[in-house]
């Protein structure tokens, strides 16, 4: 039988624990699972200390910039060196770069995408990464951004998958829950809306807003 295929991750991990651990946590249960593979990330952030305890093969770097020349050279003589077929880059820096380095090669490069908008198939930018003819496939996080990566992509609408990461509940289970009706002085019929996430136009804050404003009879809102 011959040996699984090697799996190179190029990602960032120098982000809040919150925005790093689902992705973190999967790579390190595929490993763990006996998936062979190996990660290319910041070096001194606290999940590469967690990886290298682990014993998953870590690579310490992550390109600085789109387009770099250092980084291209970086992620290919990895590649090579390492035999990897399947290369998953998980950020734009990483996917700039990360196609111009597997230019050639015999390996599967995958991207993943986490977001809706910022990527029409009329924007030349978008085949600096997603839409690049080197890719082979997408991973979508959500069926929302897998839509509308294949209204981009409508030529080939099943070059894209949707993958959830998902969270342990039990990484919240210490967490105390806030009386937010008592500290605001809320009335207890108010019905609270909560919204946890970067204030950036393709979160869709706008779309959340409008639809409350839309319903047609709603209780004291908060």
């Amino acid at each position: 039988m011959a040996p699984p295929l090697k799996v190179l991750v190029v990602t960032s991990t120098r982000d809040a624990e919150h925005a790093v651990r689902p992705e973190a946590a999967l790579l390190l249960g595929l490993f763990r699972a006996g998936v062979r593979l190996e990660v290319m990330t910041q070096g001194d952030t606290p999940w590469a200390q967690r990886f290298r305890a682990a014993g998953l093969p870590l690579h310490p770097y992550h390109p600085p910039r789109k387009l770099s020349l250092g980084a291209i050279r970086r992620i290919r003589r990895t590649l090579l060196e390492g035999g990897h077929r399947i290369l998953h880059l998980f950020n734009n820096k990483a996917i700039a770069n990360g196609v111009w380095a597997a230019a050639g090669l015999p390996i599967c490069l995958l991207t993943y995408r986490g977001i809706v908008g910022n990527l029409p198939w009329y924007d030349p930018a978008s085949y600096l990464t997603h839409l690049h003819p080197r890719v082979d496939h997408i991973v979508a996080v959500s069926e929302a951004v897998k839509s509308y990566l294949q209204r981009q992509l409508w030529w080939n609408p099943r070059k894209i998958s949707r993958i959830y990461k998902g969270h342990d509940p039990t990484w919240y289970g210490g967490i105390q829950p806030k009386d937010i009706r008592s500290e605001r002085g809320l009335p207890p019929d108010a019905a609270l809306v909560g919204c946890a996430v970067n204030h950036r136009k393709g979160k869709g804050l706008d779309i959340l807003l409008e639809a409350w404003r839309r319903l047609p009879l709603r209780p004291p809102t908060h």
